[in-house]
């Protein structure tokens, strides 16, 4: 008896320049939301080639300015 081959899966629409932006931004906001409680005031995308940068402004809390500052201050 022949073996069964599973089906492959439909393949997922690519996307692509603002589409493909807009998808990336929205996953690492949800996450950040997530996980901290509180997502970025903004936050966008670009790539080129193989690499993406996301950029996410008022990320960062009362405390974690605290810290910074305090770091900072340290001789």
């Amino acid at each position: 008896m022949p073996a069964l081959k599973p089906e492959p899966e439909p393949e997922s629409p690519r996307l692509h320049g603002g589409e493909l932006n807009q998808a990336i931004t929205s996953a690492l906001v949800g996450i950040h939301n997530k996980y901290l409680g509180r997502g970025p005031r903004s936050a966008l995308t670009f790539y080129h080639d193989n690499v993406i940068v996301t950029l996410m402004y008022g990320c960062s809390r009362t405390p974690s300015r605290l810290s910074a500052r305090r770091t900072r201050e340290r001789p």
